[in-house]
């Protein structure tokens, strides 16, 4: 294949690594503000917290990890196969 295209392979799984790191954490944020809101407003002065680790565990087979790893696997890819076409 073109080294074009493994140019562009590489930049969108980098573009898309980013913007799932950023939606991941979102998510996160989201998780634990509306487990306080909903914590609160029952009247429960034990506010929940997941930690990110946790969080991150607890993602393991859900459609966002496999998504991480198809993103790391073109990453991967693209970079051995612009390594291998250097000029």
């Amino acid at each position: 294949m073109n080294r074009t295209i493994w140019k562009w392979g590489f930049g969108i799984s980098l573009t898309a690594l980013i913007l799932l790191i950023i939606f991941t954490f979102a998510i996160w944020a989201l998780v634990n503000a509306t487990g306080s809101f909903a914590a609160t407003v029952m009247g429960d002065s034990n506010l929940p917290y997941l930690s990110m680790g946790q969080f991150l565990l607890d993602s393991v087979g859900s459609p966002m990890f496999y998504a991480y790893i198809i993103d790391f696997a073109i990453l991967l890819s693209s970079t051995v196969m612009l390594i291998v076409h250097k000029k």
